[in-house]
């Protein structure tokens, strides 16, 4: 299932790294989009999270 799953953490903004970003859901700890990754056309998916705002800050 989680095969090719990595987990990465960027301050940047993704329209730098991905192409064709589209939102598919929003949750109370931020918007979750797909995309198609530039340079390798691999098809992701992408959590935004405004980290000021989660309860559990030590995480």
């Amino acid at each position: 299932y989680t095969k090719g799953y990595t987990s990465v953490h960027s301050h940047g903004d993704p329209s730098t790294k991905y192409a064709n970003l589209v939102k598919i859901g929003q949750g109370a700890s931020g918007g979750v989009y797909t995309a198609y990754e530039i340079g390798t056309n691999v098809s992701v998916a992408i959590k935004q999270m405004n980290l000021e705002k989660q309860p559990k800050k030590e995480l």
